[in-house]
């Protein structure tokens, strides 16, 4: 409810919001039922009862989609502020900054990950947010928890890596997408609360082997290198 109340208020009429089920169907048509009703919006479940991962899930619905935009959100994600008028730069993908229920700035964009961020991360445990930008900026990646980009631009890259059930599907996306010539960039005027991390907390253990495979995945696809632990 508070991700189509945000949409509603704040995005244009007429927008359509594509929601992908993991559960199965006759679950989720009477809420999406009462969200379109509530919040005055088109909404359309999608799929078969069947968990995909968040990479092909979200690659269904940006082609099943038939509108010029796309806007990821993460079901626990909520718009907060969107610009009143938009200079997306051509071909890009945008992000906005990211807020946690309690006002704290969420890691959702910043440095391509390398061998050396995964030791601070995973071992040390450290981490160094980047600071809230106070124009567009550009950046190696921005997180699926909510992203902008045209359908055309996301088509033409082959979307997300299907290889990623969960986690690093972004970080992967962003880097291809540089390499492809387009920028990635976040741009401050649109602000996102996102609860984050619910699905890892609902089965800890899942979540860690998820994140642990998914970071292996990626440093194999590109460095050709394994981690260190």
């Amino acid at each position: 409810p508070a991700l189509a109340s945000s949409v509603a208020e704040h995005l244009a009429p007429g927008v359509r919001l594509l929601l992908w089920s993991n559960s199965a169907r006759e679950e989720l048509d009477p809420v999406a039922h009462a969200l379109g009703t509530d919040f005055a919006l088109a909404v359309e479940v999608f799929g078969n009862g069947s968990n995909l991962g968040f990479a092909a899930a979200s690659n269904r619905l940006a082609q099943s989609s038939d509108r010029e935009w796309l806007l990821f959100l993460n079901p626990d994600a909520a718009v907060e502020s969107w610009p009143d008028r938009w200079h997306v730069p051509e071909g890009a993908l945008v992000g906005p900054v990211v807020y946690l229920p309690d006002g704290r700035q969420q890691e959702t964009f910043g440095r391509d990950r390398t061998l050396s961020y995964e030791i601070r991360q995973r071992l040390l445990r450290r981490k160094v947010l980047p600071g809230i930008p106070s124009v567009m900026v550009n950046v190696d990646f921005v997180s699926g928890a909510a992203i902008l980009v045209r359908r055309r631009d996301f088509l033409t890259m082959q979307g997300f890596d299907e290889n990623f059930f969960m986690y690093y599907e972004d970080i992967d996306l962003g880097r291809r997408w540089r390499q492809s010539g387009r920028p990635v960039v976040v741009d401050p005027r649109w602000t996102v609360t996102h609860i984050g991390g619910a699905s890892a907390r609902a089965r800890p253990l899942a979540g860690l082997i998820r994140s642990q495979r998914a970071a292996e995945y990626f440093h194999e696809k590109w460095t050709h290198s394994r981690l260190p632990f």
